[in-house]
């Protein structure tokens, strides 16, 4: 009897029912030890030695499971390692291996991508050792955030006299959407002006007055400032005056009666499909198509998963396998879908680990996921999609491009239009998608008739209107564009933005207003005592650098007490300069009445809840504290039983 020890115990029937008779399959249930919260040395934060090594302790759950799989380890031949396909999985594995004190010779450590016959067949055949370069990577991960949560977290809150807490992760995360908001209430919105003209059979053009700003020696990015409202862009609104802010201009370009035609060019436009999800795409598509949280997205796609319908969900890969791509090509030839000369291939990102391959389907002839619940189909339906999108062929459109130049210059200066139109010829990979899908790139082009012109014909001007704008503030984030800011900035990794986003949220750091993130008034208060101690984990560059020592520690380029060293002298150092504030001890509260109808609390069944004033409100609390420690939110002057802790 072999025996397989993966994470879930939700695989464990699909596995069972893949691997056959002569098996085993018992599940750790995730980490079975992690640092042990009462061990201290020195002057060197709580689970962590004086050496900078961690010191483990079974987890409340672990201390059973652990017991459980000795038991299962006596009654079998050989134990098979196989938690899920990263950094983390490996670090559980090698756990397991300790715990469970396997010796070299009674274990293998074995992954596989998807839960399917073949992938765990084709896993058996490459089984390896334990790779103690990713388990050194997720170890110094795990230390660095337990060396900036608890050495920073006390001084933080006595700093600020209430219970908060910094994350090496979590931290700048939150400095993202607080620096946002303060940029967001900074703004000064330019007033800036274009001008449309109208011609017989319905078509338009625009005045495009970026060729004036160059004649006239005008930084290019200002011309671009004027759209500056994506979540990645900032606008600062304080470029200079030039003609696209110069209203009596632009009444003068307004009174345009004719011009006359540069240029009119014909071109076949490409657009090309993105790659398959990865961990990162898949959490935004999640939040901006179904408007789901990263957490929620992450949870479906782990059933999905557990379940065999989608293979590995945490990846930082947009390829697909060739076994893949051979089926999405095979699929696409009986339904007559056009295809590329030659597979696709994404372009990675510089830090991607491409340990394995883009989130797919396992099975593509299932479109819908059959085996999954309401919302696992919905997110199913997305992954299909994307992952056979990304191999058919590019959407192609047939454009026409109109350059003209207004009959009459004004004040002196040449004013150009520009107009465009554009109608799809080939749908490509578009044909799977709903026709109700519009192509962001599109605007108004789809829209605008634009005839075939003749170079220097003369066009009068159907009607010419002025356009009056303002620049735009940059937005505030929404949960999809942060994790996008996330990857961009390096913070963190893809598998962690689940997290990152659930800890600053249920901390009330920052909050979902209209599906738009705002930082409240502890999460400034939280950020800025951070800045103003200058720690170092604040700044985007120093976190993407330790990221980037992380993944070399993962390649054995990087040694652990290296890492880990310069990282806690440097935290050590910044400790020291942080203000210490000598506060009187509280007094006891006076106990109010109990009133005759209060709710009796729903964890002890013996106190009753009542209410209290705290520094950022009221909230509720046990009577019987300190043997009960139940608290919970208000909401309208009740207990919000919702958010019992």
């Amino acid at each position: 009897m072999n025996l397989m020890i993966v994470e879930s115990p939700n695989k464990i029937q699909k596995i069972k029912a893949a691997l056959g008779s002569g098996w085993r399959v018992e599940a750790s249930v995730g980490h079975v030890r992690d640092l042990d919260p009462e061990h201290k040395e020195g002057d060197v934060v709580t689970g962590v030695g004086e050496n900078l090594r961690p010191r483990y302790t079974p987890t409340e759950k672990g201390a059973s499971v652990i017991a459980k799989l000795r038991k299962a380890v006596k009654e079998c031949d050989k134990v098979y390692l196989a938690t899920d396909p990263d950094r983390e999985g490996e670090g559980i594995s090698w756990h397991l291996a300790a715990a469970l004190g396997l010796k070299k010779g009674e274990y293998v450590r074995v992954t596989f991508n998807e839960i399917t016959k073949t992938a765990i067949a084709n896993a058996l055949k490459k089984e390896r050792a334990i790779d103690v370069k990713l388990v050194a990577a997720q170890e110094a991960r795990r230390v660095l955030d337990r060396l900036v949560g608890f050495a920073v977290s006390p001084p933080l809150c006595n700093l600020l006299d209430a219970k908060v807490s910094a994350g090496r992760v979590q931290s700048p995360a939150l400095g993202l959407v607080v620096e946002r908001e303060r940029a967001i209430r900074a703004f000064k919105p330019v007033s800036h002006y274009g001008v449309k003209l109208s011609f017989d059979g319905g078509w338009f053009a625009d005045w495009d007055y970026k060729p004036l700003l160059k004649q006239l020696g005008v930084r290019s990015a200002e011309g671009q400032s004027i759209e500056a409202n994506s979540d990645d862009v900032e606008d600062s609104g304080e470029s200079s005056s030039s003609v696209w802010q110069d209203k009596s201009f632009a009444e003068l370009v307004a009174q345009t009666k004719s011009v006359v035609v540069r240029s009119c060019d014909e071109v076949t436009e490409r657009r090309s499909p993105f790659g398959a999800f990865t961990t990162s795409t898949l959490q935004q598509a999640g939040g901006n198509i179904l408007s789901w949280s990263p957490k929620k997205t992450m949870d479906v796609a782990q059933k999905l998963f557990e379940a065999g319908l989608i293979t590995y969900h945490r990846t930082d890969s947009p390829n697909l396998s060739d076994d893949a791509i051979v089926i999405i090509r095979q699929l696409a030839q009986q339904q007559g879908w056009s295809l590329p000369d030659a597979p696709r291939k994404f372009k990675e990102k510089a830090d991607s680990q491409g340990a394995h391959e883009a989130c797919r389907p396992t099975h593509f002839e299932d479109r819908v996921g059959q085996e999954a619940d309401a919302d696992g189909r919905k997110l199913y339906q997305l992954i299909w999609k994307q992952a056979v999108a990304s191999q058919l062929a590019d959407a192609l459109y047939d454009a026409r491009i109109a350059i003209m130049e207004g009959a009459q210059s004004v004040s002196g200066k040449t004013v150009i239009f520009r107009a465009k139109g554009s109608k799809l010829k080939a749908p490509g990979w578009r044909v799977i998608f709903d026709e109700s899908v519009v192509d962001e790139n599109e605007g108004d082009e789809a829209s605008n008739p634009v005839p075939k012109l003749a170079q220097g014909q003369n066009l009068t001007v159907k009607k010419a209107d002025l356009i009056a704008k303002k620049t735009k503030p940059p937005q505030r984030f929404t949960m999809s564009s942060l994790v996008k800011k996330l990857e961009n900035s390096g913070i963190g990794r893809p598998s962690t933005y689940a997290a990152i986003m659930d800890n600053i949220m249920t901390r009330d750091y920052i909050k979902e207003v209209k599906k738009k993130l705002e930082p409240t008034s502890l999460g400034e208060q939280v950020w800025d005592a951070l800045t103003a101690a200058k720690f170092s984990f604040t700044q985007i560059n120093f976190t993407r650098q330790i990221e980037e020592r992380l993944d070399a520690l993962a390649n054995g380029k990087d040694g652990y007490d290296h890492v880990i060293g310069q990282m806690w002298d440097t935290l050590k150092s910044e400790l020291s300069a942080m203000p210490v504030v000598e506060r009187k001890p509280k007094q006891p509260r006076e106990a109010k009445p109990v009133p005759a109808d209060a709710v009796t609390c729903p964890k002890c069944k013996q106190g009753k809840l009542v209410s209290r004033e705290g520094q950022y409100g009221a909230y509720w609390t046990c009577n019987a504290y300190p043997g009960c420690k139940t608290s919970c939110k208000d909401k309208a002057g009740k207990p919000d039983l919702d958010t019992i802790k």
